[in-house]
C-alpha cells in the first residue's frame, strides 16, 4: 500500500523532533516540543481535510523557512561569539603557558647557579685555608657571604615579578570569562524574545486544529454510521443469494419417503462424503435387488469401484455392490433382502476345522486386544494340545497372568525369567540342525525328536522387557533373530511357537510379513479388522475380505461374543470366520473321556502320541480317531498322502457321523457301513462347493 506524502512527511518530522525532547539543552527541548506539536496537528488535520491540510502546510513551510533562518542567523551570531572568546582565552592561556616556562626556567637556572657557586665558594675555602691560611680565608669567605646576598636579593626580586605578572594574568581571565557569561546570557535572552511569539502563535494554531479535527470527527462518525448501516444491509443481500446459490447447486436427491428411497439417499450421501460428485437420477427394484442410477458430474467409474468395499460396510449389505455404465450415469446394484443376508452371511463350521487348523499349523499365533476373549482361546488351546499331544511344554508368562489361562498346565517361566529361555530359542534349533547334520555326514537314519511347544502370552510384552533391561545380551535384533529361528525351523525339528500378540501387525513385534508365511493366524475382536486390512492378508480377494466383513458384522449384530478369523499361510486365498469354543471346553472333554483314552502316533507331527476325545453335540471325529503307533509311522503318513485317513475305531467313528478332512463339513452317520476287502470304508462329501467329493477310512 503506498503511503501518502502528506503522512510520511509529518511522521518523519515527528520522529526527528521527539528525541530533542529528552535532551537537557533548553533550544533543543522548546524546538522538539515546536516539533512534535506541529507534526501531529499536521498529520491529523492532513487526514480529515484536505485543504486545511494544504493550507496548513504551506503556511507551517513559511513559518519553519523563517524560523530556520531566524534559529540560523541567531546560531551563527552564537558561534562567531563564543568562538571569538575561545579564540581570546587560547592567547591568554598560551602567554601564561609561555610564563610558566619561563618561572621554571629560570627557577632551574637559579638553582643551577646557586648550586654552583656554593660548590666553588667550597673549593675556594679550600685551596684558601691551604694557600693563604685563615685570614685570607675569612676574607674570602666575607666577600664571597656579601655577593651571596646580594645575589639571593636579585632573585627574590624577580620572583615577585613574576607572581605579580602571574596575578595580573588570572585577573584578565576572569575578566574574560565574566564577559563570556553576559554575552551568552544575552544571546540566550535574546532567542527567547524570538521564539516565544513563534510558541504562542503555534499554541493558538494547534488549538484551532483541535477544533477542526473535533468537528471533523463528527462527520466522519455520521458518515461511518450511514456506511455501516449500507454495508449490513449489502451483507444481507449477498447471505440471501449465496443460500439461492447453493441451493441451486445442490446436488439432486430423491424426494420419496420409501425404504428404497432412504437407501438410496443413503449410497448418493456416502458418495458425497467420499467428495464424489454425483446426483440422484433413479432407482428401481427387481425382487432382493435395489439399482440405483446416479449422474455423474466430474466423478469416473474407477473411482467409484474402489469405494464399493466400504459402501457394502455402510450400508451392511451381504454381497459387494456392482457398479457400471448405464443411460450415461453409474449403475450400482445393491443385494438389500435381509434374509438373502440372514441365511448367507453367518456360516458356522464346526470346531474340528479349527482343530485340524492348529493340528496342521507349523506355528500358530493369537492376535487379540485384551477383552476380546484371547485368555479363554488360549487355555482352551492349552488344554487341547496337552490332551492331544504327549509332548513338552514351555509356557512362558511374561506378564503373571490369572491361573486359569494356561488351563491345567503350569507356566515353566515367568515375567524376565522368560528372556533367558526365548533367547536361547536359536541354540536349540541350531542343536537339533547339527545332530541332523551329523547324521546325514554319517550316512544315518536322521534322529527323531521329541517335540517341544513354546506358549508365550504375551510375546509383546517380552519385547518390551528386553527394551527395559539392562543386560547388552538381550536386545530387539537378538530377540527378532531367536524368533524368527524358531518360526522358521518348525516342522522338521518339531519346535512349535504358539504365542499371543494384541496386534495384527507384524512390525509391532519387530518382525516383518514374510517371517509369518509359516504361521496360523487366529484374529480376535478388533484385529479381524486389522488383519483384512494389512499385508498379511494381501492374497485374500476384496470380494472375500468384503464378504468376511460382512459375516463379523453380522455376528456382531447376532450377538457372537468371541469370534475367530483363521487365516493359514498353506491357503494363502481363503480365510473363515468360526465361533470360539466356550470356557473350559475341552477339560470337561478330558473329563469324560479319561476312561477312553488311548496312545497312538501322530501322522502329522510324527511321534507325538494322541489322546482322543468324543465331542458331543457337533460330532468331532478329527480328535476321535485311534492313530496307530510304533513302526508304522512313515506308512501312515504315507496313506494320509493318499487321501486315507487311517482309524481303527471306526464304529465310534460311524456312530456319531465324520466330518470331511478337505472342508469340515458334517456329513450324516453311517452305521451300515462295512470295510472293504482292503480295509477301507469310502464316505461322499455332501458339500457342494467341496473338491474332494469323496474321502476313505482305513481300518488298521
Amino acid at each position: 500500500m503506498k503511503i501518502s506524502n502528506h503522512i510520511l512527511i509529518p511522521g518523519l518530522g515527528l520522529a526527528a523532533s521527539l528525541p530533542l525532547l529528552f535532551l537537557s539543552n533548553v533550544p533543543a527541548v522548546f524546538l522538539g516540543g515546536i516539533g512534535t506539536a506541529g507534526s501531529t496537528g499536521y498529520i491529523a488535520s492532513g487526514i480529515l481535510t484536505a485543504d486545511a491540510r494544504k493550507k496548513a502546510q504551506q503556511a507551517i513551510a513559511r513559518q519553519e523557512k523563517a524560523l530556520n533562518t531566524r534559529e540560523q542567523q541567531l546560531s551563527t551570531r552564537y558561534q562567531n561569539a563564543t568562538a571569538d572568546l575561545e579564540r581570546q582565552i587560547e592567547v591568554i592561556e598560551a602567554k601564561l603557558h609561555l610564563a610558566e616556562d619561563a618561572r621554571d626556567e629560570a627557577i632551574k637556572t637559579s638553582t643551577a647557579r646557586v648550586r654552583a657557586i656554593k660548590e666553588q665558594r667550597a673549593h675556594l675555602i679550600a685551596e684558601a685555608k691551604i694557600m693563604m691560611g685563615e685570614e685570607l680565608t675569612r676574607k674570602f669567605e666575607a666577600d664571597y657571604a656579601e655577593k651571596l646576598a646580594t645575589a639571593t636579593a636579585d632573585f627574590s626580586r624577580r620572583e615577585d615579578e613574576f607572581y605579580h605578572a602571574e596575578g595580573e594574568l588570572c585577573d584578565q581571565i576572569e575578566a574574560l570569562q565574566a564577559v563570556l557569561s553576559q554575552n551568552e546570557d544575552y544571546l540566550k535572552e535574546e532567542f527567547c524574545k524570538e521564539t516565544g511569539a513563534e510558541k504562542q502563535k503555534w499554541a493558538n494554531r494547534y488549538k484551532v486544529l483541535l477544533d477542526e479535527i473535533e468537528k471533523y470527527g463528527q462527520a466522519f462518525g455520521v458518515v461511518k454510521k450511514e456506511g455501516m448501516a449500507e454495508v449490513h444491509q449489502k451483507d444481507l443481500a449477498i447471505a440471501e443469494l449465496r443460500g439461492q446459490v447453493k441451493l441451486l447447486s445442490a446436488p439432486r436427491k430423491y424426494r420419496g419417503s420409501s425404504q428404497d428411497d432412504k437407501t438410496a439417499n443413503a449410497v448418493l450421501e456416502f458418495f458425497l462424503n467420499k467428495s464424489v460428485s454425483v446426483e440422484a437420477e433413479d432407482w428401481g427394484r427387481k425382487y432382493h435387488q435395489l439399482t440405483v442410477w446416479l449422474f455423474p458430474k466430474d466423478a469416473t467409474l474407477p473411482q467409484l469401484e474402489l469405494l464399493m468395499d466400504e459402501l457394502q460396510q455402510a450400508l451392511g449389505l451381504y454381497a459387494r455392490p456392482v457398479v457400471s455404465i448405464d443411460r450415461s450415469c453409474f449403475k450400482i446394484v445393491c443385494d438389500t433382502d435381509a434374509k438373502v443376508a440372514a441365511k448367507a452371511t453367518i456360516k458356522e463350521p464346526p470346531l474340528s476345522k479349527l482343530e485340524q487348523a492348529i493340528s496342521d499349523a507349523i506355528q500358530v499365533r493369537i492376535a487379540a486386544p485384551s477383552g476380546s476373549g484371547k485368555s479363554v482361546l488360549l487355555g482352551n488351546m492349552v488344554n487341547y494340545l496337552s490332551h492331544t499331544y504327549l509332548s513338552t511344554y514351555e509356557l512362558y508368562d511374561p506378564k503373571v497372568t490369572a491361573r486359569e489361562v494356561w488351563g491345567e498346565l503350569t507356566p515353566t517361566h515367568y515375567s524376565t525369567d522368560c528372556l533367558p529361555a526365548i533367547f536361547s530359542l536359536a541354540d536349540t534349533c541350531l542343536d537339533r540342525i547339527n545332530l541332523c547334520k551329523k547324521a546325514a555326514e554319517n550316512d544315518t537314519a536322521p534322529p527323531r525328536f521329541n517335540p517341544e511347544f513354546h506358549i508365550v502370552d504375551e510375546l509383546e510384552f517380552c519385547y518390551g522387557l528386553v527394551d527395559i533391561s539392562d543386560s547388552k545380551d538381550y536386545t530387539s535384533k537378538k530377540f527378532a533373530t531367536n524368533i524368527k529361528t524358531a518360526l522358521k525351523v518348525g516342522r522338521e525339528h518339531k519346535i512349535k511357537l504358539l504365542f499371543v500378540t494384541q496386534s495384527a501387525l507384524c512390525s509391532d513385534i519387530n518382525l516383518k510379513k514374510n517371517d509369518f508365511f509359516n504361521t496360523t493366524s487366529l484374529f480376535l475382536g478388533q484385529t479381524i479388522i486389522e488383519a483384512l486390512d494389512s499385508d498379511l492378508m494381501g492374497a485374500v480377494s476384496a470380494e472375500r475380505k468384503a464378504v468376511l466383513r460382512a459375516e463379523y458384522k453380522a455376528r456382531l449384530a447376532r450377538g457372537d461374543k468371541y469370534t475367530i478369523l483363521v487365516y493359514e499361510p498353506e491357503k494363502p486365498t481363503e480365510a473363515w470366520l468360526c465361533a470360539a469354543p466356550s470356557p473350559g471346553h475341552y477339560a470337561a472333554l478330558a473329563s469324560e473321556s479319561a476312561t477312553k483314552t488311548g496312545q497312538t502316533e501322530n501322522p502329522v507331527l510324527g511321534g507325538v502320541a494322541t489322546c482322543p476325545h468324543v465331542e458331543g453335540n457337533q460330532g468331532q471325529t478329527h480328535a476321535a480317531i485311534d492313530v496307530a503307533s510304533g513302526d508304522g509311522s512313515e506308512g501312515a503318513r504315507e496313506e494320509k498322502r493318499n487321501g486315507d485317513n487311517p482309524a481303527t475305531n471306526l464304529a465310534t467313528v460311524l456312530a456319531h457321523g465324520t466330518h470331511c478332512p478337505k472342508c469340515s463339513h458334517h456329513t450324516a452317520s453311517y452305521k451300515k457301513k462295512t470295510p472293504s476287502s482292503t480295509g477301507k470304508v469310502s464316505v461322499k462329501c455332501t458339500n457342494k462347493e467341496c473338491s474332494t467329493k469323496t474321502f476313505s477310512w482305513k481300518v488298521v
